[in-house]
């Protein structure tokens, strides 16, 4: 089993967003990153963000100001481990390589090579495709 030097985690997220709703066609609109009383700083907008914000701004493109809004949402950062190479390796999904080759499972475990999967077991490559 190689070194985890960091541990899977979750990470939740939560931003504040100024929303302009389209008057004339509903679900479409524009939102700002903007702060708790709804102040955006357009010196961190796009060219094209920012013509939006000031057209919102100024009432100028059918759009309703609907004030501030927060958005939240989660995610999961997988584990990273230490392969023997001395590489970092991203512990995601069934099986992560690292550069070296080497193949890890989810819990830092080495793997042998998949066409070899099965034969310590006594099981036929088919077992292991094997949809129920």
């Amino acid at each position: 089993m190689i070194e985890i030097i960091r541990q899977r985690r979750r990470v939740e997220m939560k931003e504040l967003r100024r929303v302009f709703q389209c008057i004339v066609t509903p679900g479409a609109g524009f939102s700002f990153l903007c702060d708790e009383d709804g102040n955006v700083d357009s010196s961190k907008l796009t060219p094209d963000a920012l013509e939006n914000w000031e057209s919102c701004i100024a009432g100028a493109n059918g759009t309703e100001d609907r004030g501030v809004e927060a958005r939240e949402w989660s995610y999961t950062e997988p584990s990273v481990g230490r392969c023997y190479c001395g590489r970092e390796v991203e512990l995601d999904g069934f099986t992560s390589r690292c550069d070296c080759g080497s193949l890890f499972n989810s819990a830092g475990q080495q793997l042998c090579d998949p066409q070899n999967w099965g034969e310590e077991t006594g099981e036929h490559p088919c077992d292991l495709l094997r949809v129920p």
